[in-house]
This record gives structure tokens, sequence and C-alpha cells, in this order.
């Protein structure tokens, strides 16, 4: 089936060069982000820094939930009106509901015109497959083709980070303050990397945070 004309879709987890998203992303659908008992839009409230800057401030993690179904049904709707079919690019399943959700929108809206991938991954990694998919759409690649693209990428692409301290991992209740207290006094460095399912798993620590980044940049390599 050749739907012509595409839109892409990703959420505001996915961390693109501004000029690339601009190129390739018809619409961006903000998460939700609830601190102190206000709720924000992320990237349109405050952009990357101010969402820090709102941690620190914040006694306890701020909390992000996916947007509503009604909100990814308003943003498809509005799109194939000027679009033969739409693919929505997302943050993993494993640490948000946003795949959920726009695929229930997905079903309400048209299914065989509006598809969903999971790219299993958050950030930069959300990023490199709305990448892939948006340059098959520039190549002028049919919708399945496309989606193909997408899934591929979705399972070569490997994200790999190290933590410069626990302190999210505290405030969000994964560990304890004893833990993150030792593991500071001691300069520990966590690294951790998203499996295919797209989950987060440990990958082992460096002691000092330089080192923790030689370790990634070595894993980045020998993935490479």
């Amino acid at each position: 089936m050749d739907m012509g004309k595409i839109a892409l879709v990703t959420d505001s987890t996915c961390d693109l060069r501004g000029a690339e998203q601009a190129k390739y992303v018809a619409t961006v659908v903000p998460l939700h982000v609830w601190s102190g008992g206000t709720s924000y839009l992320d990237r349109v409230d405050f952009d990357s820094a101010g969402f820090f800057k709102l941690f620190r401030a914040a006694g306890q993690a701020a909390q992000s939930s996916q947007p509503s179904v009604g909100e990814f049904v308003d943003v498809y709707r509005t799109l194939l009106q000027d679009y033969d079919s739409v693919i929505s690019v997302h943050i993993s399943a494993r640490l948000s509901g946003t795949v959920q959700t726009a695929a229930m929108a997905a079903e309400a809206v048209d299914a065989a015109r509006v598809r969903v991938v999971d790219s299993r991954k958050v950030s930069v990694g959300v990023g490199l497959v709305v990448q892939a998919a948006g340059e098959a759409i520039a190549a002028g690649k049919t919708l399945e083709e496309t989606m193909a693209v997408a899934e591929l990428a979705a399972d070569q692409t490997r994200v790999y980070s190290a933590l410069p301290s626990l302190d999210v991992a505290v405030k969000g209740g994964r560990t304890s303050a004893n833990t993150a207290r030792f593991a500071g006094l001691i300069k520990l460095k966590p690294l951790i990397v998203f499996d295919n399912e797209g989950a987060v798993q440990t990958d082992g620590a460096r002691l000092g945070y330089s080192r923790a980044l030689r370790a990634v940049a070595e894993r980045v390599a020998d993935y490479a």
C-alpha cells in the first residue's frame, strides 16, 4: 500500500537537533510533567535546562505522564487533512504509556493510515529512529517501507549512558539515600544501557565520571 504523503509525529522525549527535527517532524506531542502540584507541558512550558532546574528545586522527583488518547486523536485527525498517512514514533513502552495511548488513538482514527512505532529508546535514541524514518520519507519511501526502516532503526540503535549521580534514582524511589550517599563518597558512577525490549539495565560502574564516560565510549565503539 502506497500512502504517498506521510507525516511524522514524535513526542517531547525525542532529542534531535533543531534543524533536523524541523525538517522531518510534522508534530511533537508533549508529555505532561507534574511538580509541586502543578502540571506542565514538556518542551512547551520549559526546555531541557528548565526541566532540570525544576527537578533540582523540587523536594521530590517530578512525575511525567503520557499525552491523552484525545490529544493524539486531535493530532492525527488534523494531520490526515493534509497527509495521506502518519507514522508516530515514541519513547519506549517500558518507560511510558505513550506508545499505548498513541496506538489507541490510531485505532480510533484509522489504523490503516496511522502507524505507531515503539522506539524502545529514550532521548537521542528516539531521535535516531525518528531521523531514520524522516530520511526514508524524504527519499520517497512508501508507508510500509518507511515503517520497515523505522523498526530496523529501533532494533539496531543502542543507548548507553553514565549517570553523574543517583539523585534522580533516589527522588524516584529507585534506590536508597544511603546507597546514593556511599556512591557519591567514592565517586562511583553507574553505567546504564537500554536492552532490546526498551528497559533500562545497569551495565557496571566506574570510579569517577570521566572513567565512566570513557567506558560508554568504549561500548559505543565496540557496538559500532
